[in-house]
């Protein structure tokens, strides 16, 4: 299975197409970091961030001071984050540092080109074996279809990884000389749930945020991956792949019209929202969606690696 793998990874970057997307990924997430850290410095050029925290946090007690239409879980956030406000000014704590983790955390809106990239490489995969013809030498080999289907699969995730570690790396670099090394290593104040401070270091945000988004970038190269070989076409797996991707924001405005929806995948392709205390489904947890995210993955691998055993290759 290694051997092949790497057999598949030397097919794949040897492609001008694949090193091309690469350089120009490379040189988008560069000129993305440092165009993003010249918008922040202009919307955070502030002298003083302490008398921001303390309008702010006047601003909440007001609030939760005069509205009574607040809700229970409503005035506890703000009381949280009142809490939280108030240690992070004592202690000389800016909440809403400008440094290298911000850019970090900034550049993980890439991930979208990164899902493109995927998409684009998972529906070509196998498909583009038919169309040259090279299908052929691989049925002639030892490896099982199996083997074979599971590698080029295998392949494609970690393609997906490398990626997204290229994407930190380059980020990290570029950040090093656009935001410096000040506040690095200020950690983030929030309150836990039995009312506590607690201090969280700055680098956990970011690779949980990172985590979610190779999630979600996951759940799309899975899809293109087996339609392209239920479907024969990569073309049209792109298109049904991208078209499926979007649908998820419409459609969660009918999910209380329409209770069956809250187990459509797209709904739970993004798991941000639980870090946020904010979950794409109300009253589903994040073990909820995963299964779902599971269940359909698992049925579109099951049924294409069934359709890519049965298929009449050598006709081909």
């Amino acid at each position: 299975m290694i051997k092949l793998i790497s057999n598949e990874f030397m097919k794949l970057f040897f492609r001008r197409g694949v090193l091309i997307s690469l350089v120009i990924f490379v040189v988008l997430t560069v000129g993305t970091n440092i165009a993003v850290q010249r918008l922040d410095d202009a919307l955070n050029s502030r002298a003083d961030w302490h008398q921001t925290v303390q309008s702010q946090i006047q601003d909440m007690k007001t609030q939760l001071a005069s509205s009574s239409a607040l809700t229970p879980e409503r005035r506890t956030e703000l009381a949280n984050e009142i809490k939280a406000q108030e240690y992070a000014l004592a202690h000389d704590i800016d909440p809403n540092p400008v440094n290298i983790w911000r850019g970090l955390d900034n550049s993980l809106f890439l991930s979208s080109v990164i899902g493109l990239f995927m998409v684009v490489f998972a529906s070509g995969i196998l498909t583009k074996e038919f169309e040259w013809g090279t299908i052929k030498l691989l049925l002639t080999r030892p490896p099982t279809r199996t083997k074979i289907y599971m590698s080029k699969f295998l392949t494609l995730v970690l393609t997906a990884a490398g990626m997204y570690v290229l994407l930190l790396v380059v980020s990290f670099l570029t950040s090093m000389f656009t935001y410096g090394f000040a506040q690095m290593g200020q950690p983030i104040v929030s309150v836990g749930k039995t009312g506590e401070i607690a201090l969280t270091s700055p680098i956990v945000p970011v690779l949980a945020n990172a985590g979610f988004r190779f999630i979600e970038t996951f759940i799309l190269l899975t899809i293109a991956y087996a339609l392209s070989i239920l479907l024969g076409n990569n073309s049209a797996a792109i298109v049904i792949t991208l078209v499926l991707s979007v649908s998820g924001g419409p459609l969660s405005f009918f999910v209380e019209r329409y209770t069956w929806l809250k187990y459509y995948l797209f709904l739970h392709a993004d798991l941000s929202g639980y870090a946020e205390g904010n979950p794409p489904v109300p009253g589903m947890g994040i073990a909820s969606s995963l299964s779902i995210i599971a269940a359909y993955l698992l049925i579109l691998l099951v049924s294409s690696w069934f359709v890519f055993r049965r298929r009449d290759l050598a006709s081909k």
